[in-house]
């Protein structure tokens, strides 16, 4: 059983996080060289996810397009390389910059800098060709639900 005060820090915690995402929102907002716009997603749902962070970096055509990955749950950071992968942007890590110790992580994730930004790795994934995507709808839609064994059985070989 929690205790109070094991509760009591974990509500003060989170009030600080939604209080700093207030103020970055803000300052965004505030920056006249950043065209900001809000997105929302079902940030529990991979495919939710990273069908909003494809389409947000395909709109802006012409610019180069940074992601990035380091907050977030981890299944936003999975979608956003994923999402890098297949349109081409760069996916970044900020790591924080703990302060003198160096080892000590603070009660509240509350970070004044960043001590380094560095590029993550990428792989191409290149989208199917129409003619896959098509005989991939072509066997979704005679194959039954039922799958027996390695293979779904089509309805018209029963």
């Amino acid at each position: 059983m929690e205790s109070r005060r094991r509760r009591r820090r974990r509500v003060q915690r989170k009030r600080a996080e939604i209080s700093l995402l207030t103020d970055s929102l803000d300052e965004l907002r505030a920056n006249e060289r950043i065209e900001f716009e809000r997105r929302s997603c079902d940030i529990f749902d991979l495919y939710d996810t990273l069908g909003t962070i494809v389409e947000s970096i395909s709109e802006p055509a012409d610019d180069e397009v940074y992601v990035n990955l380091s907050a977030g749950s981890k299944i936003t950071a999975i979608a956003g390389m994923i999402a890098c992968m297949a349109t081409g942007a760069r996916p970044i890590y900020a790591r924080p910059n703990y302060g003198p110790d160096g080892e000590r992580i603070p009660d509240a994730p509350l970070h004044e800098e960043v001590a380094e930004i560095f590029d993550l790795p990428t792989y191409p994934i290149d989208r199917p060709s129409d003619t896959h995507v098509a005989f991939l709808a072509h066997i979704a839609e005679r194959t039954t639900e039922s799958a027996s064994g390695r293979f779904r059985s089509s309805p018209s070989r029963r």
